[in-house]
């Protein structure tokens, strides 16, 4: 048996191999080998997930992975609509953006689309 912490600045759920797997902040018990690990919902953290190979580990020596909240993400909610985009729309007639206040994530630029739809 392997053991693991997760560690993030607020108690959330901790996903191992897409599936829950105890809380940060606790040991967990695991097979050894290869994982992948991740934080529940909502997803105001990074990196998103880490793979991880554990081995050697004790209960009181554990393998320690840590994960950090995105800037500003304690403050900020993401506004998260459907846009009709024109150009695709045969292809993918509603495109999903995100992003604080109708601007997509990571552009500070409001959303505009030609031909009439807003």
């Amino acid at each position: 048996m392997e053991y693991l912490v997760v560690h993030f600045p607020r108690s959330r759920r901790v996903v191992i191999d897409d599936e829950f797997n105890g809380r940060t902040e606790e040991v967990i018990e695991l097979e050894a080998g290869r994982h992948v690990v991740s934080l529940g919902p909502p997803n105001n953290f990074t990196p998103v997930q880490q793979t991880i190979v554990l081995k050697n580990t004790a209960e009181l020596e554990p393998r320690e992975v840590d994960f950090d909240p995105l800037p500003d993400a304690s403050q900020d909610q993401l506004d998260c609509r459907l846009h009709p985009v024109s150009r695709v729309a045969r292809l993918y007639p509603l495109l999903r953006q995100c992003g604080k206040d109708g601007k997509p994530a990571g552009t500070g630029v409001p959303l505009q689309f030609r031909g009439g739809h807003e």
